[in-house]
């Protein structure tokens, strides 16, 4: 819960108007000036990292920003995900270096986003780094292992991260938080590396994650395939505060109250606001709900309600919360019996 991603800026050791921008998969990065706050809270600042490269570059110009995003392998874009998720801004490419999510409003959840969000990164930077950089030509390329480090800042603490991103449903930081198990579990940073990681970590959990499929972070591909049946097995873990699992349990959204069940749960429903903790899903095929619910009886039930096919809608999601407020009212007496 502790763990800090640290965006790191170094100087060529043959060429010192030469720095390198160096990114380790964290998106929260932000171009917003000290004292203005993006959609992530309190996230590191592109203007901490140029106070701390002019400082030691002093009044020798910068000539080259060359961007380092080589740490997540493979593929900044799933072919299973709609572009639309992207025009519309509630994903951005995955990289591991980008600003604010790469949004074109760092202070708007939902702002479209562009194609090369790297190179974003970049200009956004070298606008930090002021007259220093004027004349510097921005590239792509890696970091030499004989360059110096000059500058970094860190992230908030991935804690942080999972109960905005619980919250609000943020797949951009989804993504990047699945890229990082996947380096955590010694894969690539890849799609590809995704299904292992999260396999091996469900296994330390005490989850048996056979038959499941997992290709992102975000839930956005409909390639994804994991049982009703093994959500409610996570869910038990979650609830029971197995290891540090209680992030989870704090951050989930509250029915009628908090995140993305603000709105829900209102009308006929409303007894169930306050007592159903869930996290909600949805794709065009698809809207889901998951989580546990304090009964009206007093007991706790765990919960998964998938609703899938050709096209869903608001009335969709609406039954989901008729049904589960029927889990609500029934309570211990809810049984296949």
């Amino acid at each position: 819960p502790n763990y800090r991603v640290s965006t790191r800026v170094y100087q060529d050791s043959a060429d010192p108007g030469t720095i390198y921008l160096v990114g380790a998969g964290d998106p929260t990065l932000s171009r917003l000036p000290a004292g203005k706050q993006s959609v992530y809270p309190n996230a590191p600042k592109l203007s901490n990292l140029a106070v701390s490269v002019n400082a030691v570059v002093g009044e020798n110009p910068i000539t080259k920003i060359i961007l380092d995003s080589s740490v997540f392998k493979g593929p900044s874009w799933d072919a299973s995900w709609e572009r639309s998720e992207q025009n519309i801004g509630y994903m951005s490419e995955v990289t591991a270096l980008q600003v604010d999510g790469d949004r074109n409003n760092a202070a708007l959840e939902t702002s479209p986003r562009s194609t090369t969000p790297v190179m974003r990164a970049g200009k956004w930077f070298k606008a930090a780094l002021g007259e220093t950089a004027l004349g510097a030509s921005i590239s792509l390329g890696n970091r030499p292992t004989t360059a110096i480090q000059i500058a970094q800042v860190q992230s908030q603490p991935i804690s942080k991260w999972i109960s905005h991103m619980l919250a609000v449903s943020d797949n951009t930081e989804a993504e990047a938080l699945a890229r990082l198990v996947s380096l955590d579990r010694g894969f690539d940073g890849s799609f590809a590396s995704i299904d292992p990681a999260f396999k091996q970590s469900l296994k330390e959990a005490g989850l048996d994650p056979t038959g499941i499929s997992v290709k992102d972070g975000s839930g956005l591909s409909a390639n994804n395939a994991v049982s009703p049946a093994f959500i409610v097995q996570l869910i038990k873990k979650i609830y029971s505060d197995t290891g540090d699992l209680n992030v989870i349990k704090q951050a989930l959204p509250v029915a009628g109250e908090s995140g993305s069940l603000a709105s829900r749960f209102k009308g006929d429903n409303v007894d169930a606001a306050g007592h159903v903790f869930a996290k909600t899903g949805w794709i065009k095929t698809g809207y889901t709900l998951a989580g546990y619910i304090n009964a009206k009886d007093g007991s706790v039930l765990f919960f998964a309600v998938y609703a899938l096919g050709a096209t869903v809608t608001d009335a969709t999601k609406g039954a989901i919360d008729n049904l589960v407020t029927g889990f609500y009212r029934c309570g211990d007496k809810l049984s296949n019996q």
